[in-house]
């Protein structure tokens, strides 16, 4: 007896859900079958620690330096005590299956969405170099590749919002494909038909949505730079350089130093000047690298391009569009294999789509309802919904990094990243006993388990002789050679020295590979280029040791090895710092190094300003104790708690051009965390101004805390005659409040001898137009500090409005003697050079100023605009 529709449809319904439970079953089996090793977990922490600093809202630039969706997803798991790295792997190559069915079966039959789960399959079983953020990417591309399908089919406005926020999302793991909504667009309106209002519909609808999820991400990377930053901050650097130098492979190393940028030039223009001056070489290597991408799939790309042949429909061509488009926005810039990692599922799908409709004769046209990947899809909307979410929150919540520790530490006391990372903050601002005392904590903690730290505190912590690191890494090899310096085990330092300069520079200095003449040169100048062994490795595992054993490491370190000025600067702060002395001959050494500087890479300036500044809006000023008759300047100080007007107290800090150091801002951080406790506080504001008792803003907390305040203004009125920088705060502070009077007979008491005192008034002096008054203050101070090359440059500053130009140079001259690169000294040099019709003398500095390398990006755009005056 015949069957009715009905049963038929139930029995026709039932074997499509077989299909689907079978192939289901199969992504199952790769599930478990497939080895995931993803990232190392060095590399992964890399991508973490930025997903971190995004949820927690620390107030870093590391976290616009790549699109954030991947390390936000590994930061929030491991948040919440999800750490199965290798089964976070698998769900995302499950997920990836069913959306490689689903392709297929929307696009014919169950059978066909069978044949499209086996091609991921059999290339992820053939293909063993599996990365966490590829597969992601892949996923994402996979879905997109669903829902244009069924855009080219249906031409609805819900699968080109689909469609978008797909295409979208894969915009927050990488970003090539940024452009690619255009070109989808363009194949879209030659396929319109006639209907132009829906094409235009469909086309606004899929353009907004594929870029709407980048507008938190842009508005976030507005608030930390003030620039419009829609994609990465500097993770395509590399690539770009060595791109336009016409490398086929990317490189590792400082790519900046390698192309004589400073950290902040733009890398753009540079590269399009390097490709306009050798277009033919750029023209070579992008060949070379589109024959590289070839021979990465010598089989698949035929099959493909033969799968097209055979099935020409339309959303096979814009399939094939994309593949292509993948490739060649890759290979205008260096590539490594791994970028091509989603393209193995692109040229499948075509092959596979070919190979069905040759092999079944089959005439679907058009997808049906896709709702496994919509299913898919909703489940890859979870995180990136929550990262929109941070992302949009994170200009309100973001805090500098001191700040967002003790936010989260109270928030979250069992988060060991948190602990781990106060740890190196410490280590940045000379905290060391402190910094050690806080990983052991985190160690301890559930969750906290880390080989690698926990070898570095005990390796440091040990009398003894160190053991063998867990791995090979150049962090754990650094320390290792740093306790062999401290043991004075000269052998074995050497030894390791040796192997530990040579393993960097062959992985973490030069190309990917190198395999022309031309590569082996620019390898070569990679590596003399790249300081980041000494810079870097070598550094920060000195920052583990306290000063007494780093100044003494190393010291013994320079045998080995020339110091660069950052290592030097290094061991001179030590010294000072062991030997309780001013650190004048370390400060030297800033303007040697610039942008390397560690005021310039930790920002202390902003540390010891924004906490110095939350402190002062919750101090109230207690008067109990202060002596009736304590002299104008405790006055002063107190007017000045009362009014809280340190609009600028990041730069009054020390009040003095060269910023803050590492240990004041640890200070101040001290005194930020015990705000809470009256005795801790007091405690922390005496160990403040004790060891910058010329420092105004010291004395303001150390004599409103103190218990007994005449104590402490007699201690302070007694400091004045050999510290008398805080008078000239003083004066600063009238001066903002229009008591020019006032501010002057302070301003005379501070000119005496002390030379950091007479510098700052004498810039005081200039600021209101009293310049003899300036260069007698510098007279003074130089009298006291012959050699300070800054107060020379000041001099001859003061010089010049008093239109003594031969004197004012002669003082530039000398200050350039004293220290070669300071920018400023060489700068004014050039414009008094220019001033006399020394036109050509004039270039010559500019250049040479801008071929030390050490100016702020505003100063450079300024002194390239002056050449460009004296060349006309």
């Amino acid at each position: 007896m015949e069957k009715s529709p009905a049963a038929a449809d139930k029995r026709r319904i039932f074997a499509d859900y077989g299909f689907w439970a079978a192939a289901l079953g199969l992504a199952a089996l790769g599930f478990w079958l497939t080895s995931r090793a993803g990232y190392s977990e060095p590399n992964l922490a890399f991508y973490a620690d930025r997903g971190e600093l995004l949820f927690h809202a620390f107030r870093d630039k590391d976290i616009s330096f790549s699109m954030p969706l991947f390390g936000f997803i590994v930061a929030f798991l491991r948040h919440f005590s999800f750490t199965d790295i290798a089964l976070l792997g698998r769900i995302l190559s499950l997920l990836l299956y069913v959306a490689s069915y689903a392709l297929g079966a929307a696009n014919g039959s169950p059978v066909r969405g069978l044949s499209f789960l086996l091609a991921p399959l059999f290339l992820d079983f053939t293909h063993k170099n599996h990365e966490l953020e590829q597969v992601l990417y892949s996923l994402l591309l996979v879905l997109y590749v669903n829902f244009q399908t069924l855009r080219c089919g249906k031409s609805r406005l819900f699968y080109s919002l689909l469609a978008g926020l797909s295409l979208g999302a894969t915009l927050l793991v990488r970003s090539p494909l940024f452009l690619f909504p255009l070109v989808v667009l363009l194949y879209d309106y030659f396929y319109r038909g006639r209907g132009m209002k829906k094409y235009l519909l469909n086309s606004a609808l899929f353009l907004v949505s594929a870029y709407i999820l980048l507008v938190p991400w842009a508005r976030l990377n507005y608030s930390l730079s003030d620039r419009f930053i829609p994609l990465e901050g500097s993770r395509s650097d590399c690539n770009i350089i060595t791109g336009a130098m016409g490398t086929l492979y990317t490189m590792e190393g400082d790519c900046r130093s390698f192309a004589g940028l400073t950290e902040t030039s733009p890398v753009l223009p540079w590269a399009v000047k390097t490709v306009l001056a050798e277009p033919l070489n750029y023209a070579e290597a992008v060949f070379k690298r589109l024959w590289a991408v070839f021979l990465m799939f010598p089989v698949l790309i035929p099959l493909a391009l033969i799968g097209l042949a055979l099935d020409r429909r339309k959303e096979n061509f814009l399939l094939a569009w994309l593949a292509a488009y993948f490739i060649a926005v890759h290979c205008l810039l260096s590539i490594e294999e791994r970028y091509f990692y989603p393209l193995r599922y692109l040229l499948g799908f075509l092959a596979v789509s070919g190979l069905w409709r040759a092999a079944t004769k089959a005439r679907e046209e058009g997808a049906s309802k896709n709702i496994l990947a919509c299913a898919v899809f909703s489940v890859a909307l979870i995180p990136a919904g929550l990262l929109e979410y941070y992302l949009w929150a994170y200009p309100a919540r973001s805090a500098i990094p001191v700040m967002a520790l003790d936010r989260g530490v109270k928030d979250f006391p069992g988060d060991t990243w948190l602990l781990k990372k106060r740890g190196r903050t410490y280590l940045e601002m000379g905290r060391t006993e402190d910094a050690l005392a806080v990983f052991e904590e985190a160690l301890a903690k559930p969750g906290g388990s880390d080989p690698h730290l926990s070898y570095i505190v005990k390796t440091v912590k040990s009398p003894a002789a160190p053991g063998t690191p867990p791995d090979v890494l150049p962090e754990l090899l650094a320390v290792r050679l740093f306790k062999e310096l401290e043991l004075g085990d000269v052998k074995s330092a050497e030894a390791d020295f040796v192997g530990l300069r040579d393993s960097w520079q062959e992985f973490r200095s030069g190309l990917r590979e190198a395999r022309t003449r031309k590569d082996f040169a620019l390898l070569e100048r990679i590596r003399a280029t790249n300081r980041g062994f000494l810079d870097s490795e070598l550094y920060n595992a000195a920052l583990y040791w306290p000063a007494e054993k780093r100044a003494l490491i190393l010291s013994r370190l320079a045998a080995l090895t020339g110091l660069t000025a950052k290592l030097e600067y290094l061991k001179q702060e030590s010294l000072c710092l062991r030997d309780k002395k001013s650190c004048t001959a370390a400060e030297a050494l800033l303007d040697r190094l610039g942008f390397a500087s560690p005021a310039y890479e930790f920002n202390y300036r902003l540390t010891a300003g924004t906490l110095l500044a939350e402190l002062l809006a919750r101090t109230a000023v207690s008067e109990a104790g202060l002596p009736a008759q304590a002299g104008e300047v405790l006055g002063v100080f107190k007017d000045g708690l009362k009014q809280k007007d340190f609009r600028n107290l990041a730069e009054e800090f020390r009040g003095s051009a060269r910023g803050v150091s590492g240990r004041e801002a640890g200070l101040i951080t001290a005194l930020y965390e015990n705000r809470d406790n009256e005795d801790s506080f007091r405690r922390a504001a005496e160990k403040l101004y004790s060891a910058y008792p010329g420092n105004f803003t010291c004395a303001c907390f150390y004599l409103n805390s103190a218990a007994d305040k005449k104590a402490a203004a007699e201690r302070i009125v007694k400091n004045l005659s050999s510290h008398p920088l805080p008078v000239v705060s003083a004066a600063r502070l009238y001066h903002k409040n229009g008591r020019e009077a006032d501010a002057l007979r302070l301003l005379s008491f501070a000119s005496g001898g002390d030379a950091e005192a007479a510098g700052e008034a004498a810039g005081l002096y200039q600021e209101l137009g009293r310049y003899d008054d300036a260069l007698s203050a510098l007279d003074k101070a130089l009298r006291a500090d012959p050699e300070n090359a800054r107060l020379h440059n000041a001099r001859g500053v003061v010089l010049r409005f008093l239109k003594k130009d031969g004197a004012a140079e002669a003082a530039f001259r000398r200050a350039l003697r004293l220290s070669p690169a300071f920018a400023d000294a060489r700068l004014n040099l050039a414009a008094v050079a220019a001033a006399r019709g020394g036109e050509s003398e004039a270039r010559f500095l500019y250049n040479e100023a801008l071929a030390f390398n050490n100016l702020t990006e505003e100063t450079r755009e300024t002194v390239l605009k002056d050449l460009a005056l004296l060349k006309k």
